[in-house]
């Protein structure tokens, strides 16, 4: 049985977004275990005493039940340059623990901190943020992401961001980018110029 994975923003001991990471575990369940019953997250991951104030990523190994929990103090990477990189056949639609495909991916990044992923010339993620660009008033994020993340989830539902289909030739017509995720929320993101995506 496959193990999926789930990755929760933890601060000052509380989860970040719970509502949204127990949609996708119960849809996760649902459809690749054909099962209706879920985890109920709030009950099952417990915050430990031990854990002290301040920013943590708690890291969740499940498949039909939980495997591991953990939590682990968390600085956010610096990613400022992004390298395109075609991959047709990949499929990401849930968020397993094996990401060797992504992983043998980044090794296509050359100089730059991260890749950038097209699939049939249409831009989908990172290896592991969702994107969403700017034209100088709106943000708007790929309508065929590879995952479909919890903070990008969390910007479509408040009409903060909205979806488009954006081709490797769209991209310069907008003037911006951030990077997000379940970590990395809208405020926190850098905003990048689009000078820092390179083919």
């Amino acid at each position: 049985m496959c193990l999926l994975l789930e990755t929760i923003k933890t601060v000052e001991r509380n989860l970040i977004n719970l509502e949204y990471h127990q949609k996708r575990v119960d849809r996760s369940i649902r459809n690749l275990f054909n099962q209706n019953a879920s985890i109920n997250l709030a009950e099952e991951i417990k915050v430990p005493d031990y854990l002290g104030k301040g920013l943590f990523k708690c890291r969740m190994i499940y498949d039909l039940e939980i495997k591991k929990v953990e939590f682990l103090p968390y600085k956010p990477p610096e990613i400022i340059t992004l390298k395109l990189v075609p991959c047709n056949d990949l499929d990401y639609s849930y968020k397993f623990e094996n990401r060797q495909v992504i992983t043998k991916l980044l090794e296509l990044k050359g100089r730059c901190d991260d890749i950038l992923i097209l699939k049939n010339d249409l831009i989908t993620d990172t290896s592991f943020c969702n994107i969403i660009f700017s034209d100088g008033n709106n943000w708007i994020t790929p309508s065929k992401p590879l995952l479909k993340g919890t903070q990008r989830e969390y910007l479509l539902e408040k009409g903060m961001v909205s979806e488009a289909s954006i081709k490797a030739s769209d991209i310069y017509n907008f003037n911006s980018f951030k990077l997000i995720n379940a970590m990395i929320d809208f405020e926190t993101s850098q905003t990048l110029p689009l000078t820092n995506i390179l083919r």
